[in-house]
């Protein structure tokens, strides 16, 4: 899995300054980990990147534009998360009736019920996040005001060096069941014993979305 990004610095210009253009001449220095926001009330640019990699960019954008600060860590907040459970079931039942020919009737009915409930982490804290019978555990960190970044991590201690991220956006539902099967893989390429993640009935199939509020 590519390394998680852990430090946002904010980049801050004067006002005659354009923050595409700024990120046009980045593009050269960016790989696909790092995420880029832009912040154009305060004509800022908010890079998402590993801690190593923080001072390349000031280093660059220092010689060719007079920031208007030092790079800055921004202030923790709380991640504010809607979890959406969506369970589609279906029950397929078979009559048969005896007459001068034997007639089987199949017969289908769906249903379908969904709950959202409200997640609050202290970002760069840890919170708990149950997934069918399994408990996992969550760090939240944000990047800007429209994403963030979710590592994910069994509860177990045995299991608990093995993690998966993913981004969430404001207002957008994003399926986790990608980043808990992600799980699962590396738990059995480490030969660590498995946890059952989920258990469905015949034909039953629930899925979990997450979004930033």
């Amino acid at each position: 899995m590519a390394e998680v990004p852990t430090d946002l610095n904010s980049y801050c210009f004067g006002k005659k300054v354009n923050l595409s253009e700024v990120h046009q001449s980045l593009k050269f220095l960016l790989i696909p980990r790092d995420i880029v926001e832009f912040r154009a009330e305060d004509n800022c640019l908010d890079i998402a990147t590993s801690s190593d990699r923080g001072s390349l960019f000031e280093k660059f954008l220092s010689k060719r534009y007079d920031l208007k600060r030092e790079i800055s860590e921004t202030k923790a907040q709380d991640c504010r998360l809607d979890l959406k459970t969506t369970k589609n079931s279906k029950i397929a039942s078979s009559r048969l009736k005896a007459g001068e020919k034997n007639l089987v009737n199949k017969e289908e009915a769906s249903s379908k019920s969904t709950s959202v409930m409200e997640l609050l982490l202290g970002e760069g804290l840890q919170g708990e996040l149950s997934i069918g019978l399994v408990q996992l555990k969550m760090t939240c960190r944000l990047i800007g005001k429209e994403s963030a970044s979710l590592v994910i991590f069994y509860a177990e201690k045995n299991q608990g060096n093995i993690s998966s991220e993913v981004l969430v956006k404001k207002g957008e539902w994003t399926n986790i069941g990608s980043a808990v099967k992600d799980l699962e893989d590396k738990v059995k390429t480490l030969g660590i014993p498995q946890t059952e993640i989920s258990q469905t009935k015949e034909q039953d199939e629930t899925t979990y979305e997450l979004q930033l509020k």
